[in-house]
């Protein structure tokens, strides 16, 4: 599984767990035809975009690169300068707190 994978199921788990807001984390979710957003800020001072793709169906995934088996392409980004850059790593630190990191 990759990081971009792991935080996406990591936010799922908050959303499922307490919804879209709980103590210095707000989650706002998007979407369009064939992907999701989810944007995450944080009151420490950083904003994260979470993207997820579909690609292809599950069974077609041996066909190309970088694709979960899911068939979705899952990417993390930090796009905004007024914010601080943390990586996907911290990211994940801070939101296990609230969402189950051993998915």
């Amino acid at each position: 599984m990759t990081k971009e994978r792991k935080i996406w199921d990591i936010v799922q788990n908050i959303l499922e767990n307490h919804g879209d807001f709980v103590d210095n984390i707000s989650i706002h979710e998007g979407s369009d035809i064939d992907n999701e957003s989810i944007t995450i800020y944080n009151s420490d001072g950083y904003c994260w975009e979470l993207l997820k793709g579909e690609v292809c169906e599950p069974d077609e995934v041996r066909n190309f690169d970088d694709v979960d088996a899911d068939g979705c392409v899952y990417s993390f980004q930090e796009p905004w300068e007024d914010f601080k850059n943390s990586g996907v790593d911290k990211a994940i630190e801070i939101l296990s707190v609230y969402g189950s990191k051993n998915l």
